[in-house]
């Protein structure tokens, strides 16, 4: 028999078209906290605050299956360089996630103010942080801290998320980017999405020619990351 080559134009378009009412249920619940927050306790806040996160966290699902699709179907990942302050970039998406830090126990140490002006894709390079920062997140340890790094020298940039997790043998971190089916299974593949979101991570960070990072440690200490060219 042979393969429908069009099947994954078809997911990718389907998908997209799951984004549409998702994208307006977020916008709406956006206006409605920056215009309505000071007639909310704080509890009717974190409510709607959870609402808010739980439509943005389908959506980045969805995200991430659509970039599946998009990947299988050997679409050429265009990017779209602009200069712009990592820090600032990274601070901002930080802060669209303390809900969901909150919701998991976590605390998160993050406290680098310098500018590093960078030269990267910044719709691509969010969606690869996002999936990095989900894993982590996700794995991580109730009552434990995340802690934030990252180091401009030499041209390169680093970023690397670490946190309390299971340990993982060599053998396992090697095979935590294949998107399926890898020779051996971390506690990270065990969540599809997770799984699906460090594969979609790494293709857009080679695309920005630069390289993923992954360490395990024995004292239950994860690190995820990667490094990518400053310009």
């Amino acid at each position: 028999m042979k393969k429908d080559t069009k099947i994954p134009d078809r997911a990718i378009n389907i998908l997209k078209d799951i984004q549409v009412p998702i994208h307006a249920q977020i916008s709406g619940l956006n206006m409605f906290l920056e215009t309505s927050t000071s007639n909310l306790s704080p509890e009717d806040l974190d409510y709607f605050k959870l609402m808010q996160n739980s439509a943005a966290n389908l959506f980045r699902i969805v995200e991430i299956y659509n970039w599946v699709h998009k990947i299988e179907a050997k679409r050429k990942i265009r990017l779209n360089y602009i200069q712009f302050d990592f820090v600032k970039y990274l601070d901002k998406i930080l802060d669209e996630f303390r809900i969901v830090f909150k919701y998991y126990n976590l605390k998160l140490e993050f406290r680098y103010r310098k500018e590093i002006f960078i030269y990267a894709d910044v719709k691509k390079l969010r969606v690869a942080l996002e999936c990095i920062l989900f894993a982590a997140i996700e794995n991580a340890y109730k009552n434990t801290t995340l802690q934030i790094t990252i180091i401009a020298r030499n041209n390169n940039l680093q970023f690397q998320i670490r946190n309390k997790s299971d340990y993982m043998e060599p053998k396992l971190v090697d095979c935590l980017f294949d998107k399926e089916k890898p020779k051996y299974r971390s506690p990270y593949h065990s969540n599809r999405v997770v799984s699906y979101g460090f594969f979609v991570a790494k293709e857009i960070i080679h695309t920005h020619f630069g390289s993923m990072i992954a360490q395990s440690y024995e004292d239950n200490v994860n690190i995820f990351g990667f490094n990518i060219p400053i310009k």
